[in-house]
């Protein structure tokens, strides 16, 4: 990562990053869930749900969008552990690895 590709991607806010994968993930024809606020642990479900839920030919993927430098909770890991799902950062988005992941 170079030292523009940095100042770049800490400077990307959570809702441009967003905007930006749900907007890949259309143009790639996937049908999209943005899950609102998964912190609370109302009626006994898991609190940490990812960001992004995405289904397309039979394929579900769970997106957790973070900004470049923030920690990920460890309920947060968990289900992407537990689902195969994608930590995605401003970065990813720059490099075309968001691409890669939707794409495939």
């Amino acid at each position: 990562m170079t030292q523009s590709q940095r100042i770049l991607a800490k400077a990307y806010s959570e809702a441009k990053l967003l905007r930006e994968v749900i907007a890949i993930a259309k143009d790639f024809g996937w049908l999209v869930h943005h899950t609102h606020d998964s912190r609370t642990n109302e009626w006994g479900v898991n609190k940490g749900v990812p960001d992004l839920t995405l289904a397309k030919d039979g394929r579900t993927v769970l997106i957790e969008l973070k900004k470049q430098d923030a920690p990920v909770p460890t309920h947060q890991q968990a289900w992407l552990e537990a689902s195969g799902g994608y930590l995605i950062r401003p970065l990813d988005a720059m490099t075309g690895a968001v691409h890669k992941i939707l794409g495939a």
